[in-house]
């Protein structure tokens, strides 16, 4: 019980550092961080900062279309999106025909 207690605090820490401080490192390895939030379902902050912050940027990365599903629906759920709809769904739809 202690060590997950450990573990959750460190992943909080992580989040706010790589947010705060190294958001030019999470832009510029994009896929692979999305990739890893997605895939463990957990780092809600850094999915938050995704799908808030930097949504344009992932319409328009060169690896767009190898999102993972979940990762996709994340985005589709956001309440307040920074595209307009016409625009947003044009990318759905190059990331379904990819």
């Amino acid at each position: 019980m202690l060590m997950k207690l450990k573990l959750k605090e460190l992943s909080v820490k992580l989040e706010s550092y790589l947010v705060e401080s190294k958001d030019s490192w999470v832009k510029r390895h994009f896929s692979f961080v999305y990739h890893s939030i997605f895939d463990r379902n957990k780092f809600e902050g850094l999915k938050k900062f995704y799908n808030d912050v930097i949504l344009n940027l992932i319409f328009k990365s060169e690896d767009f279309t190898s999102l993972q599903e979940t990762a996709l629906i994340s985005i589709l759920k956001t309440d307040d999106l920074k595209v307009e709809e016409i625009k947003f769904w044009d990318y759905v739809i190059k990331w379904e025909i990819a």
